[in-house]
């Protein structure tokens, strides 16, 4: 059945119908049955598959129920009904306990992201940078949004060391980054695109062409800027750890220095409300350390993520100045809201407690605290659900990760 060529289009057309396939069908099932039917050790088995292979309830086939009327009650309840159980009751047990099985290697570095995988969930944490447990994986035809995210990131890169100004060419900066965009997706992904990316190339070209009329615009604002650089590596040094990543973007703004995160997500969220997020709410999650929370105007926030922060401590650290500017360029797929968010209210204590908590958290690491988890976690959106089909709480030994003990 296709909603653009319905039955009535398709015999105009000569086309197969949905009829005439069904009758094919009842004739192809009869003859194998009478076929069958010559033989003394003739037998049909008939294979009922409840789910299909994304666990999608099935219909039963209609031809089994193309029999004599009197014949149809007696076929239903063979196919649909099942019989009684004779045990009314069966008691569940857990398949399998996860329990504290060979010692890892304490890591002496982490990525920026992984103490936002602490914050998130201390025990998810462990899976993927102790336990290296690989997440599930579904076949992909398209670009992911990691994917797309780099192939931006990678293209706009370009633009270490421009100086851009009243005299900046918007239409030569678009052709240049469409130039590296389309030179980048070639490379990775071939000459001859399938339909979905060739859908995503587009896509990318648009998000980059308005990224360009943003960044001209903002600069009615500051007049000029320079990019210093792009991609730039940091470590901060947190003994006995070091915590490293890249920031995407370094300006000038009249000697000043602003740090940008670009975000390519379909729903912007501007950085403080990425990063902070209100004590007392509804859902607050029980498994954060004391240290991330903290107060500031009389109200109490705990940090949800540290990205921003730990690479302004990380130029900090180089070169001692007043607080940078924080910001995320975002660009979504609508043309409006692409632009600069500025975190305007970030301070000095936002920084030292953001400080505070990464030392907490490392110390939690080092500690082997990676319980409780946290239970409020969708599973549709937990890249380790399908290991946990009872639940994280009811298959692990919570004892064991609560003072994990780490190889020598």
């Amino acid at each position: 059945m296709d909603s653009l060529l319905p039955e009535t289009l398709r015999r105009l057309l000569n086309l197969s119908t949905n009829e005439s396939s069904y009758a094919k069908d009842i004739y192809l099932f009869e003859s194998i049955c009478r076929k069958r039917s010559y033989d003394i050790d003739g037998k049909v088995s008939i294979i009922f598959c409840e789910n299909d292979l994304e666990s999608n309830p099935l219909y039963p086939s209609r031809i089994l129920f193309n029999l004599k009327r009197e014949a149809l009650l007696k076929q239903t309840k063979q196919i649909l009904i099942d019989e009684v159980a004779t045990e009314t009751f069966k008691r569940l047990e857990v398949p399998w306990k996860l329990k504290e099985g060979s010692k890892e290697k304490l890591p002496s570095h982490f990525s920026v992201s992984a103490l936002k995988d602490y914050l998130q969930c201390p025990f998810r944490f462990y899976l993927k940078h102790i336990l290296k447990l690989p997440p599930k994986k579904t076949l992909e035809r398209e670009l992911s949004p990691a994917i797309f995210g780099t192939l931006f990131h990678d293209t706009v890169a370009l633009l270490q060391g421009y100086d851009l100004d009243y005299k900046t060419d918007a239409i030569a900066l678009k052709d240049a980054l469409i130039k590296k965009a389309e030179s980048l997706i070639f490379s990775r992904f071939g000459n001859r695109l399938s339909f979905a990316l060739e859908m995503q190339k587009e896509t990318l070209l648009g998000r980059i062409q308005a990224f360009v009329e943003a960044q001209i615009k903002e600069l009615e604002i500051h007049k000029s800027l320079r990019i210093i650089s792009t991609e730039q590596d940091f470590k901060l040094d947190f003994e006995p750890f070091d915590i490293h990543g890249k920031i995407d973007r370094i300006d000038s703004l009249s000697g000043a220095k602003r740090l940008i995160d670009y975000k390519t997500s379909e729903n912007p969220i501007k950085p403080k409300q990425a990063h902070l997020k209100g004590a007392g709410t509804k859902g607050e999650p029980s498994h954060l350390p004391s240290e991330a929370y903290f107060e500031i105007n009389g109200k109490i926030w705990y940090w949800q993520d540290l990205q921003l922060p730990l690479y302004c401590l990380s130029e900090q650290r180089k070169e001692p100045h007043k607080i940078l500017e924080l910001a995320y360029f975002q660009i979504p797929k609508s043309e409006e809201n692409t632009g600069i968010d500025t975190w305007d209210d970030f301070s000095e204590q936002h920084l030292e407690s953001a400080e505070f908590c990464a030392k907490s958290i490392l110390n939690c690491i080092q500690l082997g605290q990676f319980w409780p988890p946290n239970d409020q976690i969708d599973p549709i959106f937990d890249a380790y659900s399908d290991y946990f089909p009872d639940g994280i709480t009811n298959t692990v030994d919570s004892e064991a990760f609560k003072n994990y003990t780490f190889s020598s």
